[in-house]
């Protein structure tokens, strides 16, 4: 058994949902997995960025199957401009390390332990700049996006 020394004096005692509401996030990760039914999924690892949550972890999952591509479309359309009609070709690791708004809601139901409790679910996926965006998150969308073109402006010609 391993040993270990940390103090956990700031740990929380129980996980708690975050509060249904809009967050702007920091994609982490995507990845491509199995559903439980077996079927082909995309998991997006997100980071609450801004306010009393910051830093708080939360996933979506989109279905690739033809039926619940909506999910999808509206999670690329958060960080695309383009028009999303027909086939789409990217990489969804592009986006790592962008920022979109979150639509979290709190849903009540049981745990694996049979006891109710409240989840969490990323409900609605938006670019950054909508216009649902709380104060301040428009801002840092334009702030952001500079500091993207900045940068590509500084980048070697090669």
């Amino acid at each position: 058994m391993p040993k270990i020394v940390i103090d956990l004096s700031n740990a929380e005692s129980a996980w708690e949902a975050i509060p249904s509401g809009k967050y702007v996030a920091q994609l982490l990760s995507t990845e491509e997995r199995e559903s439980s039914s077996g079927n082909p999924m995309l998991v997006w690892q997100w980071e609450i960025a801004l306010g009393e949550h910051a830093g708080r972890q939360i996933r979506s999952y989109t279905s690739l199957q033809e039926h619940a591509l909506f999910n999808l479309k509206q999670h690329i359309a958060a960080f695309v401009k383009e028009e999303l009609d027909g086939v789409w070709s990217g990489d969804t690791d592009d986006f790592v390390g962008r920022r979109a708004l979150l639509t979290i809601t709190t849903e009540r139901r049981r745990g694996r332990d049979g006891e109710e409790r409240d989840f969490n679910r990323v409900s609605r996926v938006e670019p950054l700049d909508s216009e649902q965006a709380p104060r301040g998150a428009r801002e840092e969308a334009t702030r952001s996006r500079k500091q993207a073109a900045d940068d590509d402006d500084n980048m070697p010609p090669f």
